[in-house]
């Protein structure tokens, strides 16, 4: 329906966002092939999208994103980690530091897939301190559940990082959490997301909509969906 939708008045981007939802859902499900079909389109918008200006950039910023996780879901982390720098440059000049960890996450995972674990942890460490001080923990559950052997290394410190105790006990509480939430996932029904379950355990805490969809860094319609 959306597809059919694209090309009436801005549901364009409505279809991309749906391209881009579907892509990294995929991904994330083990099926990089059916990913992959997505690739065509969300390299058209991201050429699109720097012809037309700053106005779409968080929708370009999702699309680098799904592209970078398709390519490496289908082993191609060169291609990845290509995407992926110029963008990183950008948002650290003058961007929104959530999307910043989020592609800093990502390339710390292509780096890692690499077999290059030094360079994971440079790139990781950086993601850490991006948000040390600012509470966005959810970022990190949503974009480290293959990253515990990393922060394993990290927390052992064998490969001689600089002391320091916050960005420690920052890595052993999320080492805990996404420990829990995998248990979690692990014991609950398919049949709810684990979007949908983030979702809940925020309105479980007393968050509002709004609340939940600034905590999760989606929009308070897509709380509602979720709901």
């Amino acid at each position: 329906t959306l597809q059919n939708l694209k090309n009436t008045q801005c549901l364009g981007r409505l279809v991309t966002f749906s391209e881009i939802t579907m892509a990294r859902y995929l991904c994330r499900a083990g099926s990089p092939a059916a990913a992959d079909n997505y690739r065509p389109s969300l390299e058209a918008f991201m050429h699109e999208t720097a012809l037309l200006g700053p106005h779409l950039r968080v929708l370009l910023i999702r699309a680098v994103t799904a592209l970078a996780e398709i390519h490496i879901a289908n082993g191609r982390t060169d291609a990845a980690l290509e995407i992926l720098k110029p963008h990183v440059a950008t948002l650290e000049e003058n961007g929104h530091i959530r999307r910043l960890i989020t592609l800093k996450l990502i390339m710390a995972r292509a780096f890692l897939i690499k077999g290059d674990e030094r360079m994971a942890i440079q790139i990781f460490d950086e993601a850490i301190y991006s948000g040390l001080f600012s509470g966005f923990k959810r970022v990190y559950i949503d974009n480290c559940q293959d990253m515990l052997p990393l922060i394993n290394t990290m927390l052992k410190n064998d490969m001689g990082l600089p002391e320091d105790r916050y960005r420690d006990n920052f890595l052993k509480e999320l080492r805990r959490k996404l420990k829990r939430e995998m248990r979690v996932l692990e014991q609950r029904s398919c049949l709810i997301s684990p979007a949908e379950i983030r979702v809940l355990e925020e309105l479980d805490r007393g968050f509002t909509n709004k609340e939940i969809a600034r905590s999760l860094d989606i929009s308070p319609n897509t709380v509602k969906y979720r709901l």
